[in-house]
């Protein structure tokens, strides 16, 4: 375990920009104060900035070795392995490492799933080229893709770990729920990125493009699966009726689904087709209707894995002034489990509390807790935590290092 430097007193609080309006209430439980911000540099002229003004963002995630890349302000990727993950062999990262982002090489889409990170690049009107991320550079993946839509891209691996990509475009204007958009999904086979179809889907959100389970050769956008081997299909009857200023997002959890509406209720359903309200709480013994959500307490989902079981994050509001953080789990053919309990208002040696920018499913029951960029007397890093099968880490520092 990396020991954290000796800090030295701030002139300026480090405060990463939050991801989301739910992370707002959340502080990594670190005594570390926070210097003035510093730099780092690998050479004259290209220097990666640590302050407030150039938060780090999840670009993407690789499910199978725990591996994340990250993007900063300044034109920077930050890549690091920050937790212990059995699949795919290797320990944890004792570093981050940064590299310039090449001049005129902008990437966008990271990939979510379980294979080494790739995205994409225009290439033209209507053309793609997906791109994989191998030791600092972007390496061509594949062939390029013609005729795609304007859109927003998602990539990822099914279950047999072939690359996928969606590209969602808005629905007609007016026609159908709020919710609704067009998914055009391709594969990777042979060295060619061979279409699979287009299709209407609903709620795609945290479901924009994930491993369908039960499948090797296919991916959910949304209500739809997309399969090499057949034509697009729906993967559940139905969703549950919920008003139209309330849609949100469907993820799926093994051999049922959640469904997290705007307004922060959470359905579930065994066998989608028949969807309950959940009003379990950490905190309670048993389920009650006592609590309200967005007033009492807050639930998200974490970036990341959707192989396996709903993993959820409840931060507990009842006492403003003792709020808690709770990481939890529900299988469908079981009940909700409590996997970490912890504080959400540590304060660091200076009196500032120290935001998580992230908090992301890294692999299958692998968590971590990602607070963002720090300055301390013997440089930048970031601040990390994780979940897994050691239990809830103390938190640790990953300085910042240049690539190469």
């Amino acid at each position: 375990m990396t020991t954290l430097p000796t800090p030295t007193p701030p002139s300026t609080p480090c405060r990463p920009r939050l991801r989301s309006l739910l992370l707002l209430a959340l502080a990594a439980a670190l005594a570390l104060a926070v210097a003035a911000p510093a730099a780092a540099q690998d050479r004259p002229g290209r220097v990666l900035r640590c302050d407030s003004n150039t938060p780090f963002a999840l670009f993407g995630v690789d499910t199978l070795r725990g591996d994340l890349l990250l993007r900063s302000g300044g034109g920077w990727l930050v890549s690091t392995r920050p937790a212990a993950v059995d699949a795919g062999g290797g320990g944890w990262s004792e570093t981050a490492t940064y590299h310039p982002e090449p001049p005129g090489e902008r990437v966008y889409g990271g990939s979510m799933g379980g294979g080494p990170i790739f995205a994409v690049r225009s290439c033209g009107d209507g053309c793609l080229q997906p791109v994989a991320w191998d030791a600092g550079s972007w390496q061509p993946l594949g062939g390029t893709i013609a005729n795609v839509p304007s859109g927003i891209a998602h990539a990822t691996y099914d279950l047999s770990g072939a690359p996928w990509l969606v590209v969602q475009q808005p629905s007609p204007r007016g026609e159908g729920p709020k919710d609704v958009v067009i998914s055009h999904a391709w594969h990777l086979a042979a060295g060619e990125w061979v279409k699979a179809g287009s299709a209407t889907v609903r709620s795609s959100g945290a479901t924009a493009a994930v491993a369908a389970p039960g499948r090797s050769d296919a991916i959910l956008s949304g209500t739809m699966r997309f399969s090499a081997s057949e034509a697009p299909t729906a993967w559940l009857a139905t969703l549950p009726s919920v008003p139209a200023d309330d849609v949100g997002v469907l993820v799926p959890a093994r051999s049922g689904a959640a469904y997290l509406t705007a307004s922060g209720r959470l359905l579930l359903s065994r066998d989608g087709q028949r969807w309950v309200r959940s009003r379990w709480t950490p905190w309670g013994a048993h389920a009650t209707r006592l609590w309200s959500p967005g007033k009492d307490y807050t639930l998200d989902l974490p970036t990341g894995d959707r192989r396996g079981e709903l993993h959820a994050i409840f931060i507990d509001r009842r006492e403003p002034d003792a709020q808690q953080l709770h990481l939890v789990t529900w299988e469908p053919e079981g009940e909700w489990s409590r996997v970490a309990d912890l504080s959400v208002a540590i304060t660091t040696l200076n009196g500032e509390s120290l935001d998580y920018s992230e908090i992301v499913l890294a692999a299958p029951d692998t968590w971590v807790l990602l607070a963002g960029c720090v300055n301390t007397a013997n440089g930048p890093g970031l601040v990390v935590r994780t979940v897994g099968a050691e239990g809830l880490t103390r938190p640790r520092f990953l300085p910042l290092v240049p690539a190469g």
